[in-house]
């Protein structure tokens, strides 16, 4: 008996240490009343680790996209949630969230996509494709700067009101280049291989 109870007890004590990791609370969080988006830095936090439902009062969001990052929510059940400060989340990991600032705005624009901008293919070879893409969360006007490796600017575009921008670097040699991305909320650099 003495045995039984050891185990049980053992199997309960793994479980609530693995649960107790599989989720913790955003670095960030807001909500446009419709959805919400939740910030994780980037390498932190796995789409498997996430929860998929989060509620806020009444509300239920299911997630419908979970990139490295940020993942959104969606509101999918109960009534519209007026974005208040400080509003708190139910995870369902027994864990509950509160955020100050969760009005969704530019700034909170900026830091989404910061954490989910995506290039590829990096590196790239100039023989099967002569466009970069480039990839963030959220709609965005932005300045795309590209710099040789002395900081000469080697090639300039815009995004306009958009998530996704092909870049024409055909022109560009072989070599190792910086992508600057800017917006009058944010600027983010990534480093850029061309390969022929």
């Amino acid at each position: 008996m003495k045995e039984k109870h050891l185990l049980v007890t053992s199997m309960l004590l793994f479980l609530s240490t693995v649960f107790s990791f599989a989720e913790s609370c955003p670095e960030t969080a807001f909500t446009t009343g419709t959805a919400i988006y939740a910030v994780y830095p980037i390498g932190t936090s796995d789409c498997s680790d996430r929860p998929t439902v989060l509620t806020v009062g009444s509300s239920t969001f299911t997630q419908t996209i979970c990139e490295e990052g940020y993942s959104l929510f969606d509101l999918t059940a109960g009534p519209e949630v007026t974005p208040t400060d400080p509003f708190t989340i139910d995870t369902g990991y027994e864990t509950s969230c509160t955020y100050s600032g969760g009005v969704f705005g530019e700034k909170e624009i900026g830091i989404i996509n910061k954490n989910s901008l995506r290039l590829f293919p990096n590196p790239m070879s100039l023989t099967n494709q002569k466009n970069l893409n480039i990839k963030l969360a959220l709609n965005t006007s932005a300045k795309i700067t590209i710099y040789d490796i002395t900081g000469k600017v080697v090639l300039k575009d815009n995004m306009d009101n958009t998530t996704f921008k092909p870049v024409d670097v055909a022109a560009l040699v072989n070599g190792i280049y910086m992508l600057k991305i800017s917006t009058n909320i944010f600027s983010v650099s990534r480093k850029i291989v061309i390969m022929k």
